[in-house]
């Protein structure tokens, strides 16, 4: 099954200020998605930047517009590793706390067009669906929630483990989620959260294609 490279980063900032990840080295065949976040429904993040790699047009996107959220998810899949790299990516507009997150992954595969889910909601907890195409797919996504509710008791739907989480309730400038899971069977899938609620929210996700690892043994067999 697909499976991090390493930790996913996470760098966030206010206003008009780039976000900009540490330096990293990605692997050959490797794909990087860049998912992005901002507490304003007009701004959103910018087709990313690094390692001379063509990261746009955007996989899934939620930019409603008005006092809402936004998300945009980018991807891409490696062939020769670039070497040593930064990712940025800059908001579109001016005043809106924004984040990326950012999750490498080996044993995956990117479609031309993968398979997306979008959604918008005014209370309760962020959820949406797609139907994922493959066995063992990773389903990524990010969620943007301008209610500011506390996340202390955030619970994620579909066993989902956290890869970064931008927390600005206390100044009442949002919260950011992100987060990947594994979709063992080709169907339905639902991702988001069940707490805490009431969220302002909206989410968008991704599918990203299981690549089986092949296994080979060699046997030496010599006589005399």
């Amino acid at each position: 099954m697909s499976q991090l490279a390493d930790v996913p980063m996470l760098v966030s900032d206010f206003g008009t200020n780039p976000v900009v990840t540490p330096t990293f080295t990605p692997g050959d065949g490797e794909v990087i998605v860049v998912c992005g976040a901002c507490s304003d429904g007009t701004v959103s993040m910018g087709t990313p930047t690094g390692g001379s790699l063509s990261f746009g047009p955007a996989k899934a996107s939620k930019v409603p517009g008005g006092f809402a959220g936004s998300v945009v998810i980018y991807a891409v899949q490696v062939g020769t590793s670039p070497g040593p790299m930064t990712i940025t990516s800059t908001p579109s507009g001016t005043g809106a706390p924004h984040s990326i997150a950012v999750s490498r992954w080996l044993n995956a595969a990117l479609a031309t067009t993968p398979v997306s889910g979008t959604a918008q909601g005014f209370s309760g907890a962020p959820s949406a669906s797609l139907t994922t195409t493959g066995a063992k797919s990773m389903l990524v996504w990010a969620s943007s929630d301008v209610q500011s509710t506390d996340p202390a008791t955030r619970a994620y739907l579909g066993s989902a483990t956290e890869d970064g989480i931008y927390n600005g309730s206390g100044g009442s400038n949002g919260v950011h989620y992100y987060a990947h899971q594994l979709v063992n069977t080709a169907g339905a899938a639902t991702f988001g959260l069940s707490a805490p609620t009431p969220q302002q929210w909206v989410i968008a996700g991704i599918e990203l294609l299981d690549v089986p690892v092949e296994w080979s043994f060699g046997y030496d067999i010599r006589i005399g």
